[in-house]
């Protein structure tokens, strides 16, 4: 299972999919499948479109977003094992006394504390989420991070660039005509660098490797470089014999 897109809004990890704004296919959150617009998919015996493709395909493959939400990402929200069971517990509609014999005949008590706590964390949640919105809106730009995506394999200082850095480095290192000078031999630069080429590509889009090799041929002559970087930091995946590529 692929790292959930953080990016996504609250509503859209609810519903486990969202929208590709470059060409309006609908994006499992939970594995990355894409279901194309305007393409009709045959699942079992019925036909059906793109938004109820993914969402069957959610129920299908991950058991409910719920259930995938919880399997990706419950540790990193912070739940212990016990707090995931009482979250399934009354996910599923189950009483106090269910909950507790899944929990090895815990005390009704032990349950109903559980479930008080939960309940202030999300009510606590909800104030982070508005103050934290409010202060990304208000925030200036030069002091905005520049988001990477979810799949880049690092997450240290190196991944942590501020829009004013990233500015320094395009304008550095891309002369006027969009062509790369030189790649630069830091991590963090190479990752602004990266993160800019990466829009050279349409998401979605599957490319050859002769049409990979062009474009970044245009950017710098050593673009087998550039094409290996892309790949390795996850701008760009392949297919295993290094046919296709897609961003």
């Amino acid at each position: 299972m692929k790292t959930i897109n953080t990016q996504a809004t609250v509503p859209e990890l609810k519903q486990g999919w969202l929208v590709d704004p470059a060409n309006g296919s609908r994006i499992c959150l939970f594995c990355g499948r894409k279901f194309e617009r305007g393409q009709i998919y045959p699942v079992g015996a019925q036909l059906f479109n793109s938004r109820a493709a993914v969402e069957r395909h959610i129920i299908d493959q991950h058991g409910g977003a719920f259930a995938a939400l919880m399997q990706d990402s419950g540790k990193a929200a912070g739940l212990s094992d016990i707090q995931a069971t009482v979250l399934a517990g009354l996910a599923r509609g189950a009483d106090d006394a269910s909950i507790a014999a899944n929990l090895d005949n815990r005390a009704l008590s032990t349950v109903r504390a559980h479930r008080r706590n939960l309940r202030l964390r999300y009510e606590e949640a909800k104030l982070f989420v508005a103050a934290m919105e409010l202060a990304m809106t208000g925030a200036h730009h030069d002091h905005r991070f520049v988001d990477f995506g979810p799949e880049l394999p690092i997450h240290d200082e190196r991944s942590q660039v501020t829009s004013a850095e990233a500015d320094q480095v395009v304008a550095k290192y891309f002369r006027p005509d969009g062509s790369l000078e030189r790649i630069p031999p830091k991590e963090k630069q190479k990752l602004i660098i990266l993160n800019r080429l990466q829009a050279l590509f349409e998401p979605g889009r599957e490319y050859s490797d002769a049409e990979v090799r062009a474009i970044l041929g245009r950017v710098n002559e050593d673009h087998a470089m550039l094409r290996r970087y892309l790949v390795d930091y996850r701008f760009l995946s392949r297919n295993a014999d290094g046919s296709k590529y897609w961003r």
